[in-house]
């Protein structure tokens, strides 16, 4: 999937010189407008970004493949309804990470247990992965940013 981002990081400078950035001052990381889910999941349906954003660059974003936007409150004190999140392209985590993560179809963001992913909200259960459940990663998520 990097490769893809990086190609079409190619093709929005070339298309557009306003995106065309000094390699010292910023990068563009693709925003999917599709929100990943802190509470019971949601379709993270669309490979197609809705928007490029521009950010300063540094160590965290130099790191991120996408920007997504967190719905819900399962994630908090950490992370909260509406915060976009810098997220890095990754089929596996460690355990005690948070990641993003497609589970029969719904997304989330979670941290990684065992057999489970872990709400940070005590008022949330685990959710169990089940044997026959369909999951992967999408990614780890890096950091919590502010857009304009």
């Amino acid at each position: 999937m990097s490769g893809e981002i990086a190609s079409l990081k190619e093709i929005v400078s070339v298309m557009l010189p306003s995106v065309k950035l000094n390699k010292h001052k910023g990068i563009v990381i693709p925003f999917y407008e599709t929100p990943v889910s802190a509470c019971v999941g949601s379709w993270l349906s669309d490979d197609t970004p809705t928007e490029w954003i521009t950010l300063p660059r540094n160590d965290e974003t130099e790191s991120a493949d996408m920007i997504l936007e967190i719905r819900g409150d399962s994630m908090q004190p950490r992370f909260y309804d509406n915060d976009k999140v810098l997220v890095k392209s990754s089929d596996s985590i460690m355990e005690g990470e948070i990641g993003v993560f497609i589970l029969n179809g719904e997304s989330y963001i979670k941290k990684m247990g065992k057999g489970c992913l872990i709400s940070l909200n005590p008022s949330y259960e685990p959710i169990k992965i089940g044997r026959f459940d369909d999951i992967h990663c999408v990614g780890k998520v890096i950091s919590t940013i502010k857009l304009n």
